[in-house]
């Protein structure tokens, strides 16, 4: 009796004695003789009529016993399940998995290929992962899928339950909005500890670690420390470097830092050749070993001389990430790890990279606030040549370098302007919100106008649904048309509603002032969102809030002529609590102005800033601000001459020529309304007004007012 077992991802077994017992006939005589030898059952049973089945692996590719016809007949696929496999991973949609799923008949093995297979679709393919998200029926069918998959989890091998794990992590990951993904994983988790990890060789363990790692926010101590048993008793010297950097990485990365385990694993690498260690498997233990209590003074000494010792130009974008993040732990200063990685590129040339590793690179260099314009400035050019590319880069990559770029506060106005013409180009309705707020919050942060692309990213937000996009999301959409003065109305009626649809107690402060400060400084009315948004300021505690949102939140209002006396008295007696080293010059000077335009008698708050104002070196004051200070203490306390004749001593230093008629008669309203109509300043003030009559001999005099002046002194303050 001759038994073949044919290797793949499935493994079927022939038996050519009792072929018709139930299994497909196999036409020998088509066999080489290289696959019939490999076919031979080497592990038979005692009595020679049964073997074990052979762990498979997950996923790899196959061979087949015959090439079978892609065609299906009643369900059926037409040939072995291995083939099956094939086309369940050249599979490219979601909505198109599944329906793999339902028209075909699979064995365990095949279906967690197509649970493995979604995943990585949703991973790797944002609009998908989009779809999954917003689409209640995909996302239906995806968990009618789970739930099928879940019952079968018991039935799995070793293999099929680590690739769940994976596949369960990836969904987690990528907040697909498919309910009990951690359930799942904790089910699968539970199936792990019931069968024991005695019998389990160290690939499996790893790569099951490696899943739940992947999903991060599990709970995995219960299994941490029944794998942490069995690793020490095993001993580490089995493991490869491969299996011993994922077991790591896994363990730092869910936060079970056991000391035991992580010294055991440190003595392990020290005995081993550091420099047989692949470039990812350095990273992962650099990124696991950074995360511990205790500092690996040896180990990361040696990781030290390692790094210093490699190209960083053949790192991964997101590997160069890890490092900078990391290298804090092995006191390298961030600016020259930096300033190699920059050599190191720019040797290589960027034409190595691809959009995409750009795109990371961007991101992980300006997330970390390091210095990097030549680094930005090179990859800008790279990017410029790359015509071709850009048309085919991804609407996330285009996302990631335009808020590399802003937040790096890098004005590179050729870039921006050749990645918005190929947003224009694209189907608008095939970004997602959270795309189109970066679009526009980039483009505002570096001062760029674009009117065409702020009326689309407008349009767009009217129709979509707004109830998953977070509220910071909506405070930077709003900030950014308020930034570059872009007003569409539809949209801030849309965003209006959906703010006041939701709860205020969900808003953090910085949101609300965003909120009033977007609608003020557009001229947008909403009578009701600056009376809710009032209510919520004053429950916060305004000692956690430094003066500048303080400030943006009263020029708000007072812009908005939305004249909230209760909230204004609040932030008042929060001002009154504060060092007055807090404040610079242009703080008080527009504190004390807000309150003169609302009219809210303050005595307390003027008497505290005069007696800074008399200590000030008032010669460090422009003029505007003084003519302005000097307005405020004449209107709100004129029995305080002192603060005033200060204020008049300086400026009668000043040239005044240059200052708007209005401006100058203002300073005459000022000083008459404090009972000094006669005093110096007035006379002189006078005859400059005299002066310019005669010049212009009657003409209309430059207009001007001083509100005007000093709104131009506000538009550009709020920039954060």
């Amino acid at each position: 009796m001759i038994a073949l077992r044919y290797f793949g991802r499935f493994t079927p077994r022939i038996n050519i004695a009792t072929r018709n017992a139930g299994f497909r006939k196999l036409d020998i005589f088509s066999l080489t003789p290289q696959r019939i030898l490999s076919s031979f059952v080497d592990d038979f049973s005692t009595n020679g009529t049964s073997f074990k089945r052979r762990v498979s692996q997950y996923p790899s590719k196959s061979l087949y016993l015959q090439t079978p016809e892609e065609k299906r007949i009643n369900g059926e696929f037409q040939g072995n399940q291995i083939h099956l496999n094939s086309v369940i991973r050249k599979t490219t949609t979601v909505k198109a998995l599944l329906d793999l799923y339902e028209t075909c008949v699979l064995n365990n093995k095949n279906t967690i290929t197509v649970l493995y297979h979604l995943a990585r679709i949703v991973k790797n393919n944002s609009w998908e992962q989009y779809l999954v998200r917003t689409d209640p029926e995909l996302r239906g069918k995806a968990q009618l899928f789970l739930e099928k998959v879940m019952v079968m989890i018991p039935e799995v091998d070793d293999r099929g339950l680590s690739n769940a794990v994976h596949a369960l992590a990836f969904l987690l990951a990528r907040n697909v909005n498919i309910p009990n993904l951690q359930s799942y994983i904790n089910l699968c988790q539970q199936e792990a500890l019931k069968r024991g990890f005695s019998h389990v060789n160290t690939k499996e363990i790893a790569m099951l670690l490696s899943g739940l790692g992947r999903a991060r926010f599990v709970d995995a101590k219960e299994l941490c420390g029944e794998i942490k048993k069995e690793v020490i008793k095993r001993g580490l010297s089995k493991f490869t470097n491969s299996e011993l950097c994922i077991m790591v990485w896994s363990f730092a990365t869910l936060g079970e830092i056991s000391e035991d385990l992580f010294q055991l694993a440190e003595k392990e690498i020290l005995s081993r050749d550091l420099t047989n260690f692949t470039r990812d498997q350095y990273v992962q233990l650099l990124s696991a070993f950074s995360k511990t209590f205790e500092k690996h003074k040896e180990l990361l000494t040696h990781f030290a001389n390692e790094l210093t010792s490699r190209d960083l130009s053949s790192f991964k974008p997101y590997e160069l990430d890890v490092i900078l993040r990391s290298s804090s732990g092995l006191n390298i200063q961030s600016d020259q790890l930096l300033q190699s990685v920059e050599q190191s590129i720019l040797k290589a040339h960027p034409s190595k990279y691809s959009t995409r590793q750009i795109a990371l690179l961007l991101k992980f260099v300006s997330s970390q606030g390091l210095k990097g314009q030549d680094l930005f400035q090179c990859m800008s050019k790279e990017i410029l040549t790359r015509r071709k590319c850009i048309a085919e880069m991804e609407n996330r990559d285009i996302a990631t370098i335009l808020l590399s770029y802003a937040e790096m506060k890098i004005r590179d106005t050729k870039l921006f302007t050749a990645l918005k013409e190929e947003i224009m180009l694209r189907d608008k309705y095939k970004y997602e919100p959270g795309q189109l707020v970066l679009f526009a919050w980039s483009f505002a942060k570096v001062n760029i106008k674009a009117p065409e692309l702020f009326q689309m990213i407008g349009d767009v937000l009217c129709q979509q649904d707004l109830s998953d996009i977070p509220s910071r999301r909506i405070a930077k959409t709003l900030w950014a048309f308020g930034r570059l003065g872009e007003a569409h109305e539809r949209m801030f009626k849309s965003l209006d509603k959906e703010i006041l649809q939701r709860s205020f107690d969900g808003y953090d402060f910085l949101s609300l002032a965003t909120f009033v400060w977007s609608f003020a400084k557009l001229n947008v009315q909403s009578p009701e969102l600056f009376n809710q948004t009032a209510l919520q300021f004053i429950k916060f505690n305004l000692a956690h809030h430094n003066v500048a949102e303080l400030i943006m939140v009263l020029w708000s209002y007072m812009k908005a002529s939305h004249y909230d006396t209760v909230l204004f008295e609040k932030f008042a007696d929060n001002i009154l609590t504060r060092d007055l080293s807090e404040f610079t010059n242009l703080q008080i000077v527009q504190i004390l102005w807000y309150y003169e335009k609302f009219k809210i008698p303050s005595a307390k708050l003027y008497e505290f800033f005069g007696e800074e104002i008399l200590r000030k070196n008032l010669g460090e004051l422009d003029t505007l601000m003084l003519t302005t200070i000097l307005r405020s203490y004449a209107t709100a306390v004129p029995e305080r001459k002192d603060y005033i004749i200060c204020i008049e001593n300086e400026m009668m230093k000043r040239n005044l020529s240059n200052l708007h008629s209005n401006i100058l008669k203002n300073v005459i309203w000022s000083l008459t309304e404090a009972g000094m109509p006669n005093s110096e300043l007035v006379s002189k003030l006078n005859s400059e007004l005299g002066q310019r009559e005669t010049e212009y001999k009657g003409g209309n005099v430059a207009s001007g007012s001083s509100d005007e002046e000093i709104e131009k002194m506000n538009n550009e303050i709020f920039t954060a």
